[in-house]
């Protein structure tokens, strides 16, 4: 069972509304007063009471006739507008009735929500006669405003009108009702308006309007609607509709986006059938707009008109449209998207010069992009199982990360940089190795990458300038540091395994390797981040204390210590002999390294021994050699357990001691691994630190910057900006092949 629906030819119906309404007001009223005036002039003979009764009462059931076929008239067009029905290639359109509904008046209105269709349609007559009108009263407007705002969610109001109006008058409506309150300051000859609000209002309604409709309409529709919206924004002689565009698709709501159970502003939940032909065109047009005042609302729409604003705005409310839109999924579902992929590297890529269209700071583009990455992570469960999400963050991020005059994001930007991060680690760990290989890296369903999947890559640069960003806050820092540590842990844990089971220390080694160059690097990155920003020796201090990633409690084995900046602080304040002109130079960076590069190798002594691999005959083996007493007394088993930041500033001289000597165990596989000053450990640090912090060692870019954009010279080739022509995007299936190229005709 299901709705019946009623089906109507709309022009032949209007024709006997007509008919009969013609009938009454031209045939019945006057045959009436005719027989009374005949009957008049003839001294009244007859008693005309009864007949004027009895056709009055016929024309009244013939005026109820004609407004019922009136409301079935428009309880038709109104379930065609709202996307109830459809219309038939013969022409007809219909109404329904509910499943158990009878056909009375009552329920053709209800059921096709003809009061809703009716207040829109008066509405948006209402307001476009107000745009006509240049002496609109304000009050009156604003009463307006608000009975559309009521409404605004209502898709059976939003649908028809919407549809009162083309695509280019609902883009221009918004500055046409802004004229009639700007003025020029006849001082400084520049605009200024009574009410400056006016335009961005109406548009910001049209944003919650158009995204009602555009889950009323057919996909045909929708499709049919973005295009003509992109085509005319970017029509020659309209420079400000862009603005008004991306204000529009700039409206927000109030959502857990990303089930973290916080809730953040985010787009409007739109049609995916409108947003994604929307995304493609808007994505292959060169804005005419030149003027940024043209914008709206600059915190939406951007500066200089950028096409992509309201677009990235909008699929931070529709997280499974922005990854089709960024992966551009094949007919089947499904693309090559592993580590080297030509796939993979284009789709990074183009997500690279996406987010390079706009500015990379504290600003509403950057928070879009981050929280598409963001989401796109958190989407991914269990971690890495979902490769399409996965690209998605590694190439949003990568691209923010290597943008040109990148600033310092917001603190929004900061907390999602984090959380994805900390949802990575083994992607992160891998980043940090100097030569990485792309933007994934699947690793083996087994240790410490058990049941991780896909993880992403990022290049040397981009992790830096994340790193420098997160770094800022202790909160989310703290949440990267347990991250890291929960895998440092299982990392270690599982390489010691696989040691006693097979004598082999391959698995120690690569442990111990990688773990250095990743706390080398995020030192380097924190060094990184203060000496682009110029910073005073106490901020690079704060700054690096913050971050913390070569603190005791992200090794395995060492105390957890309270307080995410404490250890870093602890360590290397007094030792860092940093000046603010210095910090500016990079001249002392080698001494906040050297630092930090003792701090690590005793970490690693501390890490490796508290695994349980030497045994008590490994110490009694290893004690003789040692010079500090202090070593002597920690060098037997357990005998590291539990040592706190405090304890390894204290105990370094100690734990360095331990470490020349790890290599005279009585195990001989064991005395492979190098915790030497200058040895394995230290070089693995160093290589990360170089690759994180490359202005302080004489280089211009990172080590390990994309392979592909690295030249045979050394140096690096750089996006082009945005000039890629309508056809440059492929479309495996094709659904978008109707999009209006820049500059073509109107859509009708």
């Amino acid at each position: 069972m299901g709705n019946t629906e009623i089906r109507l030819n709309p022009e032949k119906v209007q024709g006997i509304i007509t008919d009969l309404t013609k009938l009454r007001n031209d045939k019945i009223g006057p045959g009436i007063t005719k027989v009374t005036e005949a009957n008049e002039d003839v001294s009244s003979p007859c008693d005309l009471g009864s007949f004027k009764s009895n056709v009055a009462s016929h024309n009244e059931n013939l005026g109820t006739t004609i407004a019922d076929l009136q409301t079935c008239l428009d309880a038709a067009k109104a379930a065609n507008e709202c996307g109830i029905t459809t219309k038939n290639s013969d022409g007809t359109i219909a109404y329904v009735i509910a499943d158990g509904h009878s056909e009375t008046i009552e329920n053709v209105k209800s059921d096709n929500h003809v009061d809703d269709w009716r207040t829109a349609k008066k509405d948006a007559d209402d307001l476009q006669k107000m745009a006509d009108d240049q002496n609109v009263d304000y009050d009156k407007y604003q009463a307006l405003l608000q009975r559309i705002q009521k409404n605004q969610d209502n898709p059976y109001y939003a649908a028809p009108f919407i549809d009162s109006f083309s695509m280019d008058e609902l883009l221009d409506l918004p500055l046409k009702m802004q004229e009639p309150y700007d003025t020029l300051d006849p001082k400084d000859r520049v605009k200024i308006s009574i009410h400056p609000d006016v335009g961005s209002s109406l548009a910001v309604t049209f944003g919650h309007l158009l995204s009602s409709a555009s889950n009323a309409w057919s996909d045909d529709t929708a499709k049919s609607r973005a295009v003509s919206l992109v085509s005319y924004a970017n029509e020659d002689g309209h420079e400000t509709r862009m603005g008004v565009l991306n204000t529009i698709l700039g409206a927000s709501r109030t959502v857990d986006i990303d089930g973290d159970g916080e809730s953040e502003e985010v787009g409007l939940p739109y049609n995916e059938a409108f947003l994604l032909p929307l995304a493609y065109a808007a994505e292959h047009v060169e804005t005419k707009m030149k003027d940024a005042r043209y914008a709206l609302r600059e915190t939406t729409a951007g500066t200089d008109g950028n096409p992509l604003a309201g677009v990235a705005h909008a699929m931070t409310g529709n997280p499974e449209t922005s990854i089709k839109w960024l992966t551009m999924v094949k007919a089947d579902g499904e693309l090559d998207l592993t580590a080297g992929s030509t796939q993979a590297e284009a789709l990074v890529e183009r997500m690279r010069k996406l987010t390079g269209t706009g500015t990379i700071g504290d600003n509403a583009w950057t928070d879009d992009w981050t929280r598409i990455a963001n989401t796109a992570a958190m989407r991914d469960q269990p971690p890495g199982s979902r490769n399409r999400e996965v690209l998605v963050a590694s190439g949003i991020l990568n691209g923010i990360g290597l943008a040109e005059n990148a600033y310092d994001v917001s603190a929004g930007s900061r907390g999602r940089m984090a959380n994805v991060l900390a949802h990575y680690p083994a992607g992160v760990d891998e980043s940090a190795q100097s030569g990485n290989p792309g933007w994934t890296k699947i690793f083996a369903n087994q240790g410490a990458t058990a049941g991780m999947g896909t993880q992403p890559v990022f290049s040397d640069k981009a992790l830096s300038f994340m790193l420098g960003q997160v770094m800022q806050d202790g909160n989310n820092t703290a949440k990267l540091k347990a991250s890291m540590e929960e895998f440092n842990t299982k990392r270690l844990t599982e390489a010691a395994k696989v040691y006693g089971e097979t004598k082999n220390t391959s698995e120690l080694e690569v442990a111990l390797r990688q773990q250095s160059a990743t706390n080398g690097f995020f030192t380097g990155a924190a060094d990184h981040w203060a000496y682009k920003n110029g910073a005073s020796a106490d901020q690079m201090v704060e700054g690096t204390s913050k971050i913390g990633f070569t603190a005791a409690n992200l090794i395995p084995g060492a105390g957890v210590v309270t307080g995410p900046g404490q250890t870093i602080y602890d360590l290397v304040k007094d030792s860092a002999g940093w000046t603010s002109r210095a910090a500016r130079s990079g001249q002392k960076s080698s001494d906040h390294q050297n630092s930090d590069r003792e701090n690590n190798r005793a970490q690693m002594v501390v890490a490796l021994a508290n695994t349980g691999v030497y045994n008590e005959e490994d110490w009694k083996s290893i004690s003789p050699h040692l010079t500090d007493q202090e070593a002597k007394d920690l060098a037997k088993p357990n005998g590291m357990s539990g040592m706190s930041a405090t304890d390894l500033q204290s105990k370094g001289g100690a734990l360095s001691d331990i470490g020349q000597h790890m290599g005279n165990s009585k195990q001989p596989e064991l005395n492979e691994l190098d915790l030497k000053k200058n040895g394995d450990v230290d070089d693995s640090y160093d290589g990360g630190y170089r690759a994180a912090n490359p202005d302080t060692h004489g280089s211009t870019e990172p080590q390990a910057e994309l392979n592909r954009n690295i030249t045979k010279d050394g140096g690096v080739n750089r996006p082009e900006p945005r000039k890629a022509p309508y056809s440059s995007l492929p479309d495996p299936k094709g659904k978008h092949s109707h999009i209006a190229k820049p500059g073509a005709s109107k859509p009708k």
